[in-house]
């Protein structure tokens, strides 16, 4: 009896690529698992962030296109971007309005402006120090001071 080689969805579609020479200038993703999809769409979030170029079609596919369960991405765009500073400048963009700086910023506005009416003023002004002077926001803020992070979304 013959032994016959079960194959991924993965093996079949780099196997169809390979086969038929179709797409030479991108990477193809095809959806699979529920994590794996969600990183894909997650991808996909940072490429149109970044305002990669999308494509309208098959045949106009630019930066990136996605059609039904395949996403379609340019290896050429890839090569040329750094996608460690995309996924930062993403997450960022996205999230930083609910980090714990940013509401204690939010509770220091409120203070400075409304600190005659605030009931909880000290209480509130014991947080914020006991957040800020936390070691992993120190060690976090020296990072970003060093790196050069901080002066391009403070501004």
């Amino acid at each position: 009896m013959t032994k016959t080689k079960k194959y991924s969805q993965h093996e079949l579609n780099l196997e169809y690529n390979q086969n038929n020479n179709i797409e030479e200038e991108y990477f193809e993703i095809n959806l699979d698992t529920f994590l794996f999809n969600a990183g894909v769409i997650g991808f996909i979030e940072v490429l149109e962030e970044v305002n990669a170029h999308k494509g309208t079609s098959l045949d106009d596919k630019k930066d990136f296109y996605y059609e039904g369960q395949t996403l379609f991405v340019r290896k050429e765009f890839l090569l040329n971007t750094d996608l460690s500073q995309m996924y930062i400048d993403t997450m960022i963009k996205k999230f930083s309005d609910k980090t714990n700086i940013s509401e204690s910023i939010k509770k220091i506005d409120i203070i400075l402006n409304d600190k005659d009416t605030n009931k909880d003023f000290k209480d509130d002004i014991k947080n914020i120090i006991d957040y800020f002077s936390a070691a992993s926001i120190k060690t976090g803020l020296d990072t970003l001071v060093k790196k050069r992070y901080l002066n391009k979304y403070t501004k």
